[in-house]
């Protein structure tokens, strides 16, 4: 009657592991739920129009492109960490990251 709970053995630098990867998790993914948020207004903008069909298929395009991107980045970098190291590789993939976010920000339109 004495047994004591799982998450009684679990050590407190494995619980600081834990909640830093679902940190991560959930920034990672929040740039995506950033963009659903804001698609309407976005590529309206982009687009010069508000005419709802033309939004969500140009919308849905860019999300696609998003959506296979990430999963890329997972298997081209998932390897190159193992072999680099995950410091060097997520340094990387930071830069990488900012780079484009940059040219983004000077694009003159969606394409």
């Amino acid at each position: 009657m004495n047994e004591t709970k799982w998450y009684q053995e679990i050590t407190p630098y494995q619980w600081r592991v834990l909640v830093c990867a679902c940190l991560g998790w959930a920034l990672d993914i929040m740039d995506g739920y950033l963009y659903a948020i804001v698609l309407f207004l976005a590529m309206s903008d982009l687009l010069q129009t508000t005419e709802s069909a033309v939004i969500g298929w140009h919308g849905g395009i860019v999300l696609s492109i998003f959506m296979v991107g990430w999963a890329l980045g997972g298997l081209v970098f998932g390897p190159i960490a193992d072999r680099f190291g995950r410091a060097k590789t997520m340094a990387i993939t930071i830069l990488i990251y900012a780079g484009f976010t940059g040219l983004c920000g000077i694009a003159n339109s969606w394409q």
